[in-house]
């Protein structure tokens, strides 16, 4: 038995490196062939500008990625980044709250509405029909606050120091917004590779009935990774905010596909109970790239909805596929016995 599992476990961390080194393999192509049709694609600005796009992609797929892990759907990622970024304008425009102070508390709000989520889930039926239905109700909720509180007139002029986040770079390079999202990856990696509550995440996601059985508390599973996950897209609807300048309704609005495709191309499994946190930020930068490269291709921006839309067709088909060697693996391992 210990054996099988030692052998499950490194089968799954070839198939996981073999993902992520495939996913590089493409990026590398795909830049260069960008490069040979355009030479500003590798300028210092435009890396700049990657980064700083690719840090909110992959902090909206590290959302998703969180709550399939546990065997889930949150569509009202984007509601609750867009929301947060709106409480930020309106608690330093309209109520003179220093901006330090009016990031903390919207990320506070971003996790009671993390919790709101995971407790009518959890009291609903914890499953993946549950959770979508839940938060595309949730989804127009707060997408219907953020427009109440704006009334569609975006929040400008915003303090030097909050615009600072979105504009800064360390050492004149390195864009304080990717550091964010790299010490967000981190703390993710550690998450499931050595905390418990990361393990039981990953335990519902792969069989919730079995988990339960075994003593993890489904509930505060389910729960709480609705928290994390709102946490981080509060921190991605922020960041997206600083780096515009300005904070209107519209924020988080296209997040959906993003919150998908990041995730399941690196190797998450849409069925929960298997993640891969470099493959996630791998993906959302294979994305990010895909949207500038059409830029500089000068190809038809209406392109790029369809280009999301065939990225999405194929992280799913990759997820089957892997989904059926798994099963042919496991077959061929309890006939081997």
């Amino acid at each position: 038995m210990k054996n099988s599992l030692k052998k499950q476990g490194a089968a799954e961390r070839n198939q996981q490196i073999s993902n992520t080194i495939g996913i590089l393999i493409v990026i590398i192509i795909l830049s260069v062939f960008v490069w040979t049709k355009s030479s500003n694609f590798f300028s210092r600005d435009n890396i700049i500008t990657l980064a700083r796009m690719c840090s909110v992609t992959i902090l909206v797929g590290y959302a998703q990625m969180v709550v399939i892990a546990g065997g889930g759907l949150n569509v009202s990622i984007g509601a609750i980044g867009g929301m947060s970024a709106v409480i930020v304008g309106a608690l330093i425009k309209r109520a003179g709250v220093p901006w330090g102070y009016a990031i903390i508390i919207a990320i506070l709000i971003g996790a009671v509405c993390g919790a709101f989520n995971g407790i009518l889930i959890t009291r609903l039926g914890a499953t993946g029909e549950i959770s979508w239905l839940v938060t595309l109700a949730t989804m127009s909720i707060f997408t219907g606050i953020s427009l109440t509180i704006t009334k569609a007139n975006p929040f400008y002029n915003l303090p030097k120091g909050y615009v600072w986040i979105g504009a800064h770079n360390v050492f004149g390079w390195i864009p304080v917004m990717i550091i964010i999202a790299v010490v967000v990856s981190v703390l993710l990696w550690y998450l499931f590779k050595y905390a418990s509550f990361g393990r039981q995440i990953l335990a519902v996601g792969s069989n919730q009935r079995a988990a339960e059985l075994s003593g993890v508390d489904v509930g505060r599973v389910m729960i709480f990774k609705h928290i994390f996950s709102a946490v981080i897209a509060a921190v991605a609807g922020i960041l997206f905010s600083t780096r515009l300048g300005s904070i209107g309704s519209d924020i988080g609005g296209d997040w959906m596909l993003f919150s998908f495709a990041a995730p399941l191309i690196g190797g998450t499994r849409m069925a929960g109970g298997r993640v891969n946190v470099a493959g996630a930020f791998l993906g959302g930068l294979l994305l990010t790239i895909v949207s500038n490269g059409v830029v500089h291709l000068q190809v038809n921006v209406y392109i790029v909805e369809l280009l999301e839309g065939i990225i999405i067709l194929l992280a799913v088909g990759l997820d089957r596929i892997r989904e059926m060697r798994e099963e042919r693996r496991e077959r061929l391992e309890r006939a081997a016995i």
